[in-house]
């Protein structure tokens, strides 16, 4: 069985070399690792140039300047059978790659999986909280629809998300993260990524994988045996305000075109998201500003609607 890893990176020579020194030390290494770079600079070729001897890597610059156009790129420039997809600010446990191989013998029926990421604790904690405070937080998040007391990697009516990265036993699930997921080549026959999101292109791994899902359930799975770090890295991040307004315009997309049902549930959960970082604000967990970025956010998008049903994305780089 082949391996192809797609890292798409932009500006992340650092935290990329990381992730390249943990391939040195795999069990087993892939077939090929793709680097769709979009940085603006020389930096992240040269740092490829100086892995090559080592690594299987192939090197590709990419002008455009989107997530989801470059793991597209990345898939119709690779030969593996199963496609492995990374983000750059990851470090490999050394059995990830032979994780990922033993993941298709057991399970050979699988289109695609994820692995656990072994630092996840210390990311929610920062994000949400702890103890009495992460369960005031999941409790008003539950009852905007933004979360839920359910236990899952499931897609929410709110067209939000549930993820249980702390599970000790291989699940089915309703979508991956292209931080860390892995899918047959045959699938992008029929389901590429999102296009019409650019730069960060927040929410383009849910999108595509929750519509795999839908067509064939039962066929995606979180596999703990494969495990990695994630360290969110803190360079070339957008704007706080510019990555609310896509987050939010992105989610209503995402609300629009794939989720079935009554899309209160999407308005209901963004005003809970006003309120849940107004709260924060309140207890110095985040600045206040944040809050009118949320509500100035819903406004933009109001103003957009009729583009945005009818597929038009572009005014998000105006």
């Amino acid at each position: 069985m082949t391996i192809s890893v797609i890292i798409a990176t932009l500006h992340r020579d650092n935290d990329l070399e990381v992730l390249f020194k943990s391939f040195l030390t795999q069990s087993l290494m892939p077939s090929e690792i793709i680097v769709v770079d979009q940085s603006d600079d020389e930096r992240t070729k040269n740092l490829c140039q100086n892995y090559k001897k080592n690594l299987p890597l192939k090197y590709f610059h990419c002008s455009v300047k989107s997530a989801s156009y470059c793991r597209n790129y990345g898939v119709e420039r690779s030969e593996g059978e199963i496609i492995a997809f990374l983000d750059d600010d990851t470090k490999l446990d050394p059995d990830y790659i032979k994780s990922v191989d033993a993941f298709y013998r057991e399970h050979p029926q699988a289109l695609g999986g994820m692995s656990r990421i072994i630092n996840y604790g210390e990311f929610r904690e920062k994000l949400l909280g702890k103890g009495f405070l992460y369960i005031m937080y999941k409790t008003i998040a539950s009852i905007f629809g933004l979360n839920s007391f359910k236990k899952g990697f499931i897609v929410l009516p709110s067209s939000r998300n549930l993820d249980l990265y702390e599970a000790e036993n291989t699940l089915e699930v309703q979508w991956l993260s292209t931080c860390n997921c892995w899918v047959k080549k045959t699938i992008f026959d029929e389901f590429r990524f999102e296009e019409k999101f650019k730069k960060w292109s927040f929410g383009e791994d849910r999108m595509w994988s929750y519509q795999i899902y839908k067509k064939y359930p039962g066929t995606l799975f979180f596999y703990p045996k494969a495990a990695l770090f994630h360290f969110e890295s803190s360079r070339n991040r957008m704007l706080e305000e510019d990555k609310i307004f896509m987050k939010v315009t992105y989610q209503f997309w995402f609300s629009w075109s794939c989720v079935e049902g009554n899309k209160f549930f999407y308005w209901w959960a963004n005003t809970g998201e006003i309120v849940l970082h107004f709260l924060n604000a309140m207890i110095r967990r985040e600045p206040f500003i944040n809050s009118w970025y949320y509500i100035k956010a819903n406004i933009k998008l109001l103003g957009h609607m009729k583009r945005i049903k009818k597929g038009d994305l572009n005014f998000i780089e105006d």
